[in-house]
């Protein structure tokens, strides 16, 4: 788990993808969720409207790279 999170979570990545698309309506985002940093919203509201379906991977994510984080301290 902790190589998938750093994998879609390095910057150098994402300039190999798509256009981010909202998680509610798939219209194009530019916002994205300040706490895994993993999905992606056009608006606030969308964000609101998707968070019960987001947040239980939101919260794995988000404990995943702060411990990948820490791991990297430690080194």
């Amino acid at each position: 788990m902790n190589r998938l999170v750093d994998l879609y979570a390095n910057e150098v990545f994402e300039d190999f993808l798509d256009d981010p698309k909202c998680e509610e309506c798939g219209n194009l985002a530019t916002q994205r969720c300040s706490k895994c940093k993993m999905a992606w919203y056009c608006s606030r509201d969308c964000q609101l409207r998707q968070w019960k379906k987001h947040k239980p991977i939101c919260g794995v994510f988000a404990e995943s790279k702060a411990a990948n984080e820490e791991e990297k301290k430690s080194k």
